[in-house]
């Protein structure tokens, strides 16, 4: 009916996707079926097991036949280039795969194909090279050498500095170390070396040879993470942390949101000074302002980030959580965010998403609700903001009149319009939940929510808590036009303008192309209907677990019932 954007639809199953950088990999390109990977996990297991890959013979092994490449086809093949014959899905699946979409059952496997691609980069011939295929007819040597070197290091690097942070792990397994194949910073400090040393060569080819760090802040930002990790607390480490500060502080514009580097660079400079005893002054200022940052936005970095960046076990105490104190660190994992800590989170230019401490923000004076890091960027988005703009503005003038004549009734409509426009995060991820978009995102384009909320002024004073929901239920939204317009007051065939003007402004503000709709609709006794509009990005989507107790988390108290619309429109949360 409304229209499926092809992006979406292609990661409705969360297949992993290729990425290099560097290139646009061709839309044709398909990576090897997760079960043929596995099938090679198994088997590297047993050849582990065995004593290694044994030899073979270049023979049996070839992937050309073509007899101009100079080498010896009747020797073995070299070790490295012998798991990569043997185990060929696993290690193109390695090198290609966008890191992110590993499945967590696969990261050991990845890592050791990784390593292993690197040494043949490194200690195989140009011969074998081209022979197993690795360089294609007529491709420079050196510089198929050098991309694939960069992208498997950098690939390899993120791997071993953060695949503890992207799963679940607890403060008790991160402190006793219970697995030795994750979170080796020691040995991602070569790979980035080795990214940094071309990353600069390149920069010197096109011009650009002063502070070249400025043009790569979270490559600097992932070196100072690893160096610091590896506990190496010295004038080196100072270096690189200050550089990536620098480059994601006074760096050329760039698009990426740089915040979690200034975070981790400031918070990594307070330990390296305060262990190298020098600086007092510029260690006070990076401990306070961690500290502080910490204590406004606890929830802004995962957990297991949280661990390692201020109570990595091994490491002297850090003197930020010196500050915060090891209750705080203790209570992070079942803290519930506060309004405050929500709106800060929320808190990003609509046009470019620039964040602070990294951007200056400034509240749009119309709607006093959306926010921008200048006037360029308001200036760019107005069209898109202008009619959400001048709805929100009329909607506060009529609560201001009514104030004149019925303040009760004027404080709930005040109240209304603060938790429509409230940043909840336990809310929006119940939503999510709700609409099994981790299983299909698709359907954020054809389902909605459905809830009837009730006013309860006297349950809380925080304002996401102002109203709660007595009844919920997910509908196509096919099902559900004719039940949406009679709630709104809209005339036959609005319902559906209505809907595509709201995904309509979601594809506009997307950039990436990359992010999932959330549509809602709500309604109650004396307040008016409201449709809407939220989205939520496919990468931290894939980060999320499915929750299906979301009626447990959607209010403070009280799950909300089931839903029958008076269509008798079928409940569609389970029907995939």
């Amino acid at each position: 009916m409304l229209g499926l954007r092809s992006d979406i639809l292609q990661n409705a199953t969360f297949s992993p996707r290729p990425h290099l950088e560097g290139i646009n990999i061709p839309s044709t390109f398909k990576l090897p079926s997760l079960e043929s990977v596995r099938t090679d996990s198994a088997r590297r297991i047993e050849l582990e097991n065995a004593g290694g890959p044994g030899s073979i013979s270049f023979l049996s092994a070839l992937k050309t036949k073509d007899n101009a490449v100079d080498v010896d086809k009747g020797g073995p093949v070299p070790e490295p280039l012998a798991w990569n014959t043997l185990l060929p899905n696993l290690f193109n699946f390695s090198y290609f795969v966008r890191v992110e979409d590993v499945p967590e059952d696969l990261l050991k496997d990845v890592v050791f194909a990784l390593s292993m691609f690197l040494r043949i980069l490194q200690e195989c011939s140009e011969a074998h090279l081209r022979a197993f295929g690795h360089y294609l007819p007529g491709q420079s040597a050196e510089q198929a050498n050098a991309f694939m070197l960069n992208n498997a290091r950098f690939k390899l690097a993120r791997h071993l500095l953060y695949v503890l942070q992207s799963i679940s792990y607890t403060l008790a397994q991160i402190v006793n170390k219970e697995d030795p194949q994750i979170d080796r910073p020691a040995d991602a400090i070569p790979c980035l070396k080795g990214v940094i040393a071309l990353n600069v060569k390149q920069l010197r080819a096109v011009g650009i040879s002063h502070k070249p760090w400025l043009h790569s802040p979270d490559l600097y930002g992932m070196y100072g993470d690893a160096l610091v990790g590896a506990g190496h607390f010295d004038l080196d480490t100072k270096q690189a942390l200050e550089r990536a500060l620098e480059a994601a502080t006074e760096g050329p514009p760039n698009a990426q949101n740089l915040t979690s580097v200034v975070v981790h660079a400031r918070t990594h400079l307070a330990l390296v000074l305060f262990q190298l005893g020098i600086e007092p002054l510029a260690q006070k200022e990076h401990t306070e302002w961690a500290t502080k940052f910490f204590r406004k936005n606890p929830k802004l970095l995962p957990v297991p980030q949280m661990i390692l960046l201020i109570a990595r076990p091994g490491h002297p105490q850090h003197p930020v959580m010196e500050a915060l104190g090891p209750k705080w660190l203790k209570d992070l994992e079942n803290r519930r965010s506060t309004q405050r800590q929500d709106e800060r989170r929320s808190q990003q230019c609509r046009n470019c998403n620039g964040m602070e401490p990294d951007k200056t923000l400034f509240r749009c004076a119309g709607c006093k609700h959306i926010y921008y890091c200048s006037r360029e960027c308001q200036k760019a988005n107005w069209k898109l903001h202008k009619v959400m703009c001048k709805e929100t503005a009329r909607d506060k003038e009529r609560v201001d009149e009514l104030k004149k004549t019925d303040p009760i009734n004027a404080q709930r409509a005040a109240d209304w319009i603060k938790w429509r426009e409230c940043t909840n995060s336990a809310e929006t991820f119940a939503l999510v939940h709700a609409l099994g978009l981790q299983r299909d995102p698709s359907r954020g384009r054809t389902h909605i929510v459905i809830r009837e909320v009730k006013y309860v002024p006297n349950e809380s004073k925080d304002v996401r808590y102002k109203f709660k929901a007595v009844r919920a239920g997910v509908f196509r939204i096919a099902d559900a036009l004719t039940e949406l317009e009679r709630l709104m007051n809209l005339h036959k065939g609005e319902g559906t303008e209505y809907i595509r003007g709201l995904l309509a402004d979601i594809d506009a503000a997307d950039r990436s192309g990359q992010h999932v709709p959330i549509l809602d609709l709500t309604f109650g006794d004396e307040v008016d209907t409201w449709l809407g509009s939220n989205a939520i990005s496919l990468d931290m989507l894939r980060m999320v677990p499915y929750d299906p107790e979301w009626r447990k988390t959607i209010n403070k108290s009280l799950q909300p019932q089931r839903m029958t619309l008076r269509n008798g429109a079928q409940d569609a949360e389970h029907i995939f």
